[in-house]
């Protein structure tokens, strides 16, 4: 949290800066105001977050241009904390929008757009839209397998959510396999105190709780909730959660 609330003073004092030094609509200076909202989004400042992303937004659109790489990253940006703030309609609504025009100015297999295609499907899941979540997050992870490799952050991130979404979907052993494997991979590159890890452990045990094994589940929760406990705290909403 201390370190969270000096990185947030420090990106608001570089946005003043480069007001004061380029203006407030140069993109330098909307660059860093995505950061200032990213910073407000991470405390829990959902509101304060989107109100700057919508500035964002509607700013480097009038400025720079609908397709734009800053337009394209403040309308992801917007997205997410639409998503986040419960307004699934408007996320999908830009998420959408996005993909069409990375996939568009990009194609299919270029970075850009395999990120937009995962954050659309995080909205689709948001909305209780599995099915399509789940084709989506697929086509994803194909794409960061051949991109990153197997182990790579991004790809372990697009692998735990198409298993959360295969679980949503009733799928629970495919689900419990694609957990299991994304929980070996992470140990192994991450180590067993990385959020990410403890983040697929968790759905791990829902999964393993779903299908009626509950010695695992509860096994594995426990050991979660002590991990949480000790790395995040007994209050933070990821321990909460387990």
């Amino acid at each position: 949290t201390g370190q969270l609330a000096r990185a947030t003073l420090l990106f608001e004092q570089l946005r003043d800066q480069c007001r004061e030094i380029y203006g407030a609509k140069a993109p330098e200076t909307l660059d860093l105001e995505n950061d200032v909202a990213n910073a407000y989004r991470e405390a829990g400042r959902i509101a304060d977050a989107i109100v700057i992303y919508e500035y964002t937004l509607e700013t480097s659109t009038s400025e720079l241009g609908d397709d734009a790489p800053l337009t394209q990253l403040s309308r992801n940006n917007l997205a997410v904390a639409y998503r986040e703030q419960g307004r699934t309609s408007d996320a999908i609504r830009l998420a959408e929008s996005n993909l069409t025009m990375r996939l568009k100015l990009y194609g299919e297999k270029a970075r850009q757009t395999l990120f937009s295609q995962h954050v659309l499907a995080t909205c689709y899941m948001s909305a209780g839209r599995f099915l399509e979540a789940v084709k989506l997050y697929d086509s994803c992870l194909k794409g960061r397998l051949k991109t990153f490799g197997p182990t790579h952050p991004r790809t372990l991130s697009t692998q735990t959510a198409k298993a959360r979404g295969l679980l949503e979907l009733g799928r629970h052993k495919e689900a419990i396999q694609l957990f299991e494997k994304t929980l070996r991979q992470r140990l192994e590159r991450q180590g067993p105190t990385y959020p990410g890890t403890l983040f697929t452990q968790n759905h791990l045990g829902r999964a393993y709780l779903a299908n009626l094994e509950v010695d695992k589940a509860r096994e594995l929760f426990e050991y979660t909730l002590v991990q949480n406990r000790n790395i995040q705290g007994s209050t933070h909403p990821r321990t909460l959660n387990v």
